[in-house]
């Protein structure tokens, strides 16, 4: 079989993937997606090493608890970008970033502190903002993009911040009403859920909420 890498981007992978942190749980992935049985928990490394001589294109991080509680934000387009610019109100610390190299696509991962875990959950809105947690992945740099045929590159490399309150209350489950006091902000935000999106508005705020087209995908 033909290996799906050149050495020198082999050899990128393998550099990078030493100095991962130990507690992150990994897989293998060929293009955007796990491919070995069970991916979903993790892959140990030296497997992972294997795979990289063999069929994968690169490696992901398992996101959610079993990495520690990192999640990823997935910005998929223009209009995705522009609703985490709304949600946000601005409060976006600085943190991992890596892009695939297309236009208007970057991915952030933010810890999420282990008492808010039992409340969320991973959230898809139809307009390609996507904040994985449990069950989920993220192709990670120096991967090779499917498309492009391109490694996935940093664009900012420094530590992993903790999330702020609104990435946590856009996991919020439908089904949980929890309030979050922002150090950020001078007021308690209530956050509705309707399907796939999401309002968000300040307190005592009156609220109307359309329903999202059935034609709407992600």
């Amino acid at each position: 079989m033909k290996k799906q890498l050149s050495d020198s981007q082999r050899n990128n992978i393998l550099s990078y993937l030493e100095g991962i942190p130990a507690g992150w749980k990994l897989t293998p992935v060929r293009g955007k997606r796990g491919y070995l049985k069970g991916w979903q928990n993790g892959t140990d490394r030296e497997i992972i090493k294997q795979e990289l001589f063999d069929k994968a294109t690169g490696i992901g991080i398992i996101l959610g608890e079993l990495s520690g509680g990192i999640v990823a934000i997935d910005e998929d387009g223009e209009e995705a970008q522009a609703l985490a610019d709304e949600l946000s109100r601005g409060i976006n610390p600085p943190t991992y970033t890596f892009t695939s190299g297309r236009e208007h696509r970057r991915q952030r991962l933010y810890h999420i502190p282990q008492e808010h875990w039992e409340f969320i959950a991973t959230r898809r809105l139809s307009c390609g903002l996507e904040f994985r947690w449990n069950g989920t992945q993220s192709v990670l740099p120096y991967s090779i993009h499917p498309t492009t045929g391109q490694p996935y590159q940093e664009t900012c490399n420094i530590d992993i911040a903790e999330a702020p309150a609104w990435v946590i209350a856009a996991m919020m489950k439908p089904e949980t009403k929890r309030e979050f006091n922002s150090s950020n902000t001078r007021h308690t935000d209530t956050f509705w859920h309707s399907q796939s999106v999401l309002f968000v508005a300040p307190e005592g705020a009156k609220v109307v909420v359309p329903k999202p087209s059935p034609s709407a995908s992600r």
